[in-house]
């Protein structure tokens, strides 16, 4: 009997999270997600289910909350289950001015985009080793990871810590059979929101992407064990240009451009408090469909099935 091969994938409700779902379901992983409460989890997992005939585990929490993240982690490890590919994801962005940002989404901010997903990166490797197990880690930075942006200055930064974190991992454990990724990608159309957003500047529209075809090359990328994963030619580009040309000039350019958009906005919803517990119920729930989840999938003899 073949093995089942799990993948969890964070912030995983809508936007690119739930392109990176619909992809590996696609390639017959089951999943575990985890998302904000009340993000839309559910819904997104019965459409996954019912196209693809795959396990769903679910967990709503707010990994911004570190304690929640270590809760999460060990509710994961108890299930005891093979998980082949992490994909950490969470994430929040804004645009503004730095001293006028919220200060509890500014700490969010950080937490979420940076500690969290280095510890998650940390238990899940150190479990991949002590168990001598192989394993995908892909990590979501942005085409902000390669330069400095004034008027989001935070957010860049915790992107170019994703991406310099995910390069040293890679090297940690090579010839491990553990493999870490990181993908770029330039302005991504999740919602009307964003798509109103980039259409506010004409040029950005040429650098955007759809979180399907993101989502496509980023696990295609991850699979072929690429370090590094920058999406769109003219994206390639851009991240060259972040090597050979001067700082001065990057910032000269860049700060004109965002300086036109610098009220504060937040790029995803708020992150809300949530207590563990919360997860722990919606995952029983789930857990009470397996019976049935598996004897659909015996049925199904006909999925395309992508051996890696």
């Amino acid at each position: 009997m073949t093995e089942q091969k799990y993948a969890v994938i964070t912030g995983a409700s809508q936007g690119i999270g739930k392109a990176m779902a619909m992809e590996l379901a696609a390639r017959s992983y089951n999943l575990i997600l985890v998302a904000l409460p009340a993000s839309g989890l559910e819904e997104t997992a019965k459409t996954i289910e019912k196209r693809y005939r795959i396990e769903t585990i679910l967990f709503e929490t707010d990994l911004s909350d570190i304690a929640n993240v270590h809760s999460f982690y060990k509710s994961v490890s108890a299930l005891n289950l093979s998980i082949h590919v992490w994909v950490n994801n969470a994430g929040v962005g804004y645009q503004g001015e730095l001293w006028d940002i919220d200060p509890t989404f500014f700490n969010k901010l950080l937490s979420l985009n940076m500690n969290s997903l280095a510890t998650l990166s940390r238990l899940y490797i150190k479990d991949l080793k002590l168990k001598k197990n192989k394993g995908y880690l892909l990590n979501v930075g942005s085409l902000a990871s390669f330069f400095p942006l004034p008027y989001k200055a935070a957010y860049a930064a915790s992107k170019s810590f994703v991406l310099n974190f995910s390069r040293s991992l890679k090297e940690e454990v090579k010839g491990d059979g553990i493999h870490v990724s990181c993908i770029c990608p330039g302005p991504v159309v999740t919602n009307e929101g964003v798509k109103e957003r980039i259409g506010s500047t004409q040029k950005a529209k040429y650098f955007m992407t759809t979180p399907e075809k993101l989502a496509q090359t980023a696990i295609e990328g991850m699979f072929n064990k690429k370090g590094v994963i920058v999406p769109g030619f003219l994206n390639k580009i851009l991240a060259f240009i972040s090597k050979v040309v001067p700082h001065f000039i990057i910032l000269f350019v860049t700060r004109d451009l965002f300086a036109r958009n610098k009220e504060p906005k937040k790029f995803e919803e708020p992150l809300k408090e949530n207590k563990v517990s919360n997860s722990i119920n919606l995952l029983k729930d789930n857990l009470e469909r397996r019976p049935a989840l598996r004897q659909q999938r015996m049925k199904l003899n006909t999925r395309n099935n992508y051996d890696k």
